[in-house]
């Protein structure tokens, strides 16, 4: 058996993440990493390096939800320190540090999509999408 959602309560679950994103009171950051996804938020980072000190989002990072999924308002720019190749995965998490959301990272077809992966130390880094979706349709 599987449960069906409408949109709109799909869409409503997908703009809570903002709302728990912001609810420590300071913008979410974004981490990208090396070493492979772990199996859940809340798991220990990955293994490999950091390739992003925390890169600010702003205080609508996402766009509203419609047709249950919800994506980036604007791409975000930041600096790779230190560089590293091959990154592999993110993170975001609020302003206490916990994990909320994770995922793979790739020029596509991954949740999250840069323009490249292979980063030297100092190179621009633009992230051109994050999307997530709500099941159950």
């Amino acid at each position: 058996m599987a449960i069906n959602y409408a949109n709109g309560l799909r869409n409503a679950q997908l703009e809570a993440i903002e709302t728990l994103l912001l609810g420590g009171g300071g913008n979410p950051r974004l981490y990208m990493y090396t070493g492979a996804k772990p199996a859940t938020c809340a798991a220990s980072d990955p293994a490999g390096s950091v390739i992003t000190a925390g890169i600010d989002m702003t205080a609508t990072p996402f766009a509203v939800a419609a047709n249950g999924q919800i994506g980036l308002t604007a791409p975000l720019n930041a600096t790779a320190n230190p560089g590293g190749t091959g990154v592999a995965s993110f993170r975001i998490k609020d302003s206490a540090s916990v994990c909320h959301i994770q995922g793979t990272v790739g020029t596509s077809g991954t949740d999250l999509v840069l323009n490249t992966t292979t980063l030297a130390d100092q190179q621009a880094v633009t992230i051109t999408a994050i999307n997530i979706f709500a099941g159950n349709a």
